[in-house]
């Protein structure tokens, strides 16, 4: 799960921590109009990130918050 893009979020807020606003004004096309258009395996993986509850954009305590459990339990084995 990403909320965006890191270098974005350092842009337009001066944080890498902080939501990447940019990203998030587009959801509104992505939904509407990009991810009906795709394969209907690929458009089921999209929708199910949105988040309907709207507890995103979030600001992180670290980058490492940023990273999926899979990055994190490779990252804690080395």
């Amino acid at each position: 799960m990403s909320w965006g893009c890191r270098g974005e979020a350092k842009i337009l807020s001066g944080s890498f921590l902080s939501p990447d606003f940019n990203s998030c004004s587009l959801m509104k096309i992505s939904e509407e109009i990009i991810y009906p258009s795709l394969p209907p395996k690929v458009r089921e993986i999209y929708f199910k990130k949105i988040d309907l509850k709207g507890e995103v954009p979030k600001n992180f305590e670290s980058l490492d918050d940023l990273k999926s459990d899979k990055q994190q339990k490779y990252a804690l084995s080395n």
